[in-house]
C-alpha cells in the first residue's frame, strides 16, 4: 500500500494507521520469478484492535550483475571460483558445486534460481571450446530446468548418466527461463566412463583359429588343450555402467595388462597380446587378438586412455579412478606355431679337403640351431624349462642306401634355451663297430623335433631309413643339416720291410678304409698326419731313431728308421689313440735288418 517499503526482506506497513504510526512485518517469500522478482504476502494483526492489515507487494531486482559461473568437485575450498571435475561413472548419480562469479569473485548475494545442463563434447575431446567455456560441437545429455543457487554457491544433484563420454561440461545459464543474461560453462572438462568391461572371455575354434567354441584358460603344461602363439583368437568382453547395461557409446579398443599366474605353464615373462578390436557399441568381439609368446598368463583388459581429459586434476590412474577395467582371468596355454632350422647350419668333416670322416675320430663339427616360433617366424623366447616340451632328434644316414646311423652319432647333450635348441661342437663322431662296415660316401645329418603339443618342423626333406630324397609330405620326419661327407672304417697299415743295417729303413705306411669287400688305399687322405709321439719302437739295438715324413699324401705315409750299428730286428707300431706314446708295446707289425 501507499508509504509502504521493502528491504532486505522487510515490509515496512504503514496502511490503516495514522500519520506516523506503523506496523513491521517479516514476510516469507512465497514466490519468486526467473527474472529475479519475487512477490511476499502476509496479513497482520491490527496493532490497536482494528481490521487485520493484509499486505502483497512484488519487489523486481533489475540490477543483478553476474559475470560467469563454473562448476567443480563440492569438495573445493570456500569461496574459490576455480575447480576440478573428476571422473564419474556411467549409471550412478553425482553432485557439483555450481558458484556465481563477478568480478573475479563470488557472489555471495546471489540467491536465485539458474539452469543446468551437461554438455558432451562432440567434437576432439580437450579442444573446441567457445568463450563462454563451452564446447561448440555438443550434446545436451543432461538437463536440470531449474535449481537454485544459495548464497553464491549450491551443490546440484545430477541423476546418473547411462553412457560413456570423454569430454564433458557444466553449463549454468541464468534466469532459469526465458533468454539467459549469463551463460557459462565450467573451466573444467570431465569423463564419465563405463563402470567395468564384463562378460571378458578368450576363446577360439581350434588352436590356430579363432571363435568360441571353446574357452582358453589352460594354465597346466599337462593339459593339451593350447593355442599357437601369433595365430588368431577371440576375446569377447562389453563395456557396462554401474547398473549392468551396455554403454553403446563406447567404441575403443582397450589394452591388456598380463600377470602371472600360479601353475605349471604359467610365466613371468610375457610377449605381446594382441587385442584386435575395437568395440563397436559398447561390444568387443575381436577375432584378431594373438598373443607373441609361449605359456599361461593372468589378462585383464584396461582403457587407460578413454578418461584421459582427467589425467591431470587427481583422479586416481587405476581401475578405481580413470581406468575402466575388467575382472582378470587366465589364458593360456600358448604353445609355438612351428619350428625352424635357422640358417647356417653347417657339417664340417675332419678331412676337409678330402670331404671324409674316419669312424670313431671324434672331430666332425657340426652346427645347427632349431627355434621355436611364433607365427610371425619370430622366436618365442620362453619356450625353455618346463615350457619347453620337444626333444631335438639328431639324425643320420647314408642318404644313397637308407642306411640308418643315427644311433652311432655321437654328440653332446643339448638342451632349449631361450626359444632354440642349439648344437655347436667339433668333437662328433660316429662310433666304431667290431667288424667293418661301409663305406658310407654320402653321410646327410638331419634333426628330428617332436613335440606332444604338436606344433612341427618346417620344410622337412629328411627320412633316415629312405634312400634317397623323401616325399615330404607322406615320409619325411626331419630336417638335413648342412650337406653330405663321406664316412669310412679305417685303419693305418704298416708293412714290413727289411733291409742293410748300413742304409736308413723306409717303412711302408698307408691309410686305409673298407670299401664293402676290402681294405684299399684311402686316396683321398692328404689329411693325416704323424708326430713322434705316436711312434713305438721294440728293439734291442742301441741309436735306432723313426723320422716321419710329413703328412699323408693321397693315403701314403713316410716313415724311415735309422742306420744301425749292428744287425737285428726292431718291432715299431703307430699309437693313435688319445694318449699317443704311452703303451708302446708293439707286436703287431715290425721292420727287420
Amino acid at each position: 500500500s501507499s508509504g509502504s517499503s521493502y528491504s532486505a526482506g522487510v515490509w515496512t506497513i504503514n496502511s490503516g494507521m495514522a500519520a506516523g504510526s506503523s506496523k513491521t512485518l517479516t514476510l516469507p517469500v512465497t514466490s519468486q520469478s526467473t527474472d529475479g522478482s519475487f512477490t511476499n504476502t502476509a496479513t497482520a494483526v491490527a496493532p490497536f484492535g482494528g481490521a487485520n492489515l493484509s499486505a502483497s507487494a512484488t519487489l523486481a531486482v533489475s540490477s543483478i550483475v553476474i559475470s560467469s559461473f563454473n562448476a567443480f568437485e563440492s569438495s573445493t575450498a570456500a569461496n574459490a571460483i576455480t575447480g576440478v571435475i573428476q571422473t564419474k561413472i556411467a549409471g550412478t548419480p553425482f553432485n557439483l558445486d555450481v558458484v556465481a562469479i563477478s568480478g573475479g569473485i563470488q557472489v555471495a548475494s546471489f540467491t536465485y534460481p539458474v539452469k543446468v545442463e551437461l554438455l558432451a563434447n562432440t567434437g576432439t575431446p580437450g579442444s573446441g571450446y567457445g568463450t563462454n567455456n563451452c564446447p561448440t560441437a555438443n550434446s545436451v545429455i543432461q538437463t536440470i530446468s531449474s535449481t537454485n543457487i544459495i548464497g553464491g554457491r549450491s551443490a546440484v544433484s545430477f541423476s546418473a548418466v547411462a553412457d560413456g563420454w570423454k569430454d564433458v561440461r557444466v553449463r549454468i545459464s541464468y534466469p532459469a527461463t526465458g533468454t539467459p543474461t549469463a551463460t557459462s560453462c565450467s573451466t573444467d572438462s570431465f569423463a564419465i566412463r563405463p563402470n567395468s568391461f564384463a562378460s571378458i572371455n578368450v576363446t577360439d575354434s581350434d588352436w590356430q583359429t579363432a571363435g568360441t567354441s571353446r574357452i582358453l584358460d589352460n594354465t597346466s603344461i599337462s593339459n593339451n588343450k593350447v593355442h599357437k602363439a601369433g595365430q588368431p583368437f577371440t576375446i569377447q568382453a562389453s563395456a557396462q555402467n554401474a547398473v549392468g547395461n551396455t554403454t553403446v557409446n563406447y567404441g575403443d579398443t582397450p589394452a591388456v595388462t598380463l600377470s602371472a599366474c600360479a601353475d605349471t605353464a604359467c610365466t613371468s615373462n610375457f610377449g605381446t597380446l594382441s587385442v584386435g578390436g575395437p568395440a563397436v557399441n559398447g561390444i568387443l568381439n575381436s577375432p584378431t587378438a594373438s598373443y607373441s609368446e609361449v605359456g599361461a598368463f593372468n589378462l585383464q583388459l584396461q582403457d587407460q586412455s578413454f578418461a584421459n581429459i582427467d589425467a591431470g586434476d587427481g583422479t586416481a590412474a587405476s581401475c578405481s579412478g580413470r581406468y575402466i577395467c575388467s575382472a582378470v582371468v587366465t589364458a593360456g596355454r600358448f604353445v609355438p606355431d612351428h619350428f625352424s632350422l635357422l640358417a647356417g647350419n653347417s657339417v664340417t668333416p675332419a678331412c676337409v679337403a678330402g670331404g671324409f670322416i674316419y669312424m670313431a675320430q671324434p672331430n666332425l663339427t657340426v652346427s645347427a640351431t632349431v627355434a621355436a616360433k611364433n607365427a610371425s617366424d619370430v622366436t618365442t623366447l620362453n619356450y625353455n624349462g618346463g615350457l619347453a616340451l620337444a626333444t631335438a632328434s639328431w639324425l643320420a644316414e647314408n642318404n644313397n642306401s637308407g642306411t640308418n646311423l643315427s644311433s652311432r652319432l655321437v654328440l653332446p647333450a643339448t638342451s632349449w634355451s631361450s626359444g632354440v635348441h642349439a648344437l655347436s661342437t667339433s668333437s662328433a663322431s660316429f662310433s666304431r663297430l667290431a667288424t667293418p662296415d661301409g663305406a658310407y660316401d654320402n653321410l646327410q645329418l638331419g634333426v628330428q623335433i617332436n613335440d606332444p603339443d604338436g606344433p612341427t618342423l618346417l620344410s622337412l626333406d629328411m627320412n633316415p631309413t629312405t634312400s634317397g630324397d623323401c616325399v615330404a609330405t607322406l615320409s619325411c620326419i626331419g630336417k638335413k643339416i648342412g650337406s653330405e661327407t663321406k664316412l669310412r672304417f679305417g685303419r693305418l697299415k704298416l708293412s714290413n720291410a727289411h733291409g742293410s743295417e748300413m742304409l736308413k729303413l723306409p717303412i711302408p705306411l698307408q691309410t686305409q678304409f673298407w670299401n664293402t669287400t676290402e681294405f684299399v688305399t684311402n686316396s683321398l687322405d692328404n689329411c693325416t698326419a704323424l708326430i713322434a709321439s705316436n711312434i713305438g719302437i721294440n728293439t734291442s739295438l742301441t741309436g735306432i731313431t723313426a723320422t716321419l715324413g710329413g703328412a699323408f699324401v693321397s693315403g701314403v705315409g713316410s716313415l724311415t728308421l735309422s742306420k744301425s750299428s749292428a744287425r737285428g730286428f726292431a718291432t715299431v707300431c703307430v699309437d693313435l689313440g688319445a694318449d699317443p706314446g704311452v703303451g708302446t708295446t708293439c707286436t703287431a707289425t715290425s721292420a727287420s735288418r
